[in-house]
């Protein structure tokens, strides 16, 4: 971990999201996960067993690569966004913005996020992260109004969750919701359009799924 590129200006900039004294256990977790864990079927045999241990530095190299490329835009995008938040707080409160945006940020952010988000989902935390950047630029321009953007995803936010036991309604048991990624994606699309999605996505596919688990 400690070779990761700017491994040391990362635990700074990162140091509101994990402590660093937790940050190289919490990124070797990671990458262990990565490298032996998502993606792959469970170990069922002492044969397969033996061929993942075989390869494994394999699989540790490659999933090294592709953290530190992660780590970097995500550190990246993770300063710029505390900036701008800084920046424009009393707007956001003022307006109250803020509200729809901490939330997601607690969503993102909370306290087994590295844990527990599949690395399918945690490897676009960079764009989620831009795509609110961009978002709060757009809201800017719209001054007070509320856009039908923001209305039709707290629509869908709030339709979800009440389709969830109470106490079910936790960022931690839903870290593999297939729908709470996809209103993640949806927000992409409405807010940062430029910025593209990784699935494809609209209201009514959100519908149809949530329609499906209901």
């Amino acid at each position: 971990i400690q070779h990761l590129p700017e491994c040391d200006a990362a635990k700074i900039k990162l140091s509101d999201v994990i402590s660093a004294k937790d940050f190289d256990l919490r990124l070797m977790d990671l990458l262990t996960r990565i490298a032996f864990v998502d993606s792959e079927k469970p170990i069922r045999s002492k044969s397969e067993f033996h061929r993942r241990q075989a390869d494994s530095l394999q699989r540790l190299s490659i999933a090294a690569q592709a953290m530190a490329q992660w780590l970097g835009k995500w550190v990246e995008q993770h300063f710029r966004l505390r900036s701008i938040l800084e920046e424009k707080s009393g707007w956001l409160k003022s307006t109250g913005k803020h509200q729809a945006i901490e939330n997601q940020l607690k969503w993102l952010y909370h306290e087994q996020f590295l844990e527990v988000t599949p690395w399918d989902w945690l490897i676009h935390y960079p764009r989620y992260l831009e795509a609110i950047r961009i978002k709060i630029d757009r809201l800017t321009e719209q001054a007070n109004k509320t856009t039908e953007s923001e209305t039709t995803i707290q629509d869908l936010w709030n339709r979800w969750l009440d389709s969830l036991h109470e106490t079910e309604r936790t960022p931690i048991l839903q870290a593999h919701n297939e729908l709470r990624w996809m209103i993640e994606e949806l927000r992409v699309s409405l807010f940062a359009q430029s910025l593209g999605t990784s699935i494809k996505i609209s209201p009514k596919r959100c519908e149809a799924k949530l329609n499906s688990n209901e």
